[in-house]
């Protein structure tokens, strides 16, 4: 994986495979909100996307944002590897 969106693009085939709902996310006005939605058996899951470089990191705006979702009661799951969208994909299906 060499960016964000080749792990994006890997991250929706992988739920498309699965049976996951996948959608890319905007919150307009909100800076900071997560990439992608999941859901699954009643479930939703909130996925930030970081480059798999190592130099992606979350900002401050991204931070605070993505504690209060966590804070509201909210799955929220960071991930900057194909090995992580692996064990996502798998732990949510096999819920």
């Amino acid at each position: 994986m060499t960016s964000e969106k080749n792990l994006q693009d890997y991250l929706l085939r992988k739920c498309k495979f699965n049976g996951v709902y996948a959608r890319k996310m905007q919150a307009v006005g909100h800076v900071g909100f997560p990439d992608v939605l999941l859901a699954i058996y009643g479930d939703a899951y909130f996925v930030e996307l970081k480059s798999p470089t190592g130099l992606g990191r979350l900002s401050v705006k991204q931070a605070r944002e993505l504690e209060r979702m966590s804070e509201a009661g909210l799955n929220i799951i960071v991930i900057d590897s194909k090995e992580q969208v692996d064990d996502l994909i798998v732990s949510i299906v096999d819920a």
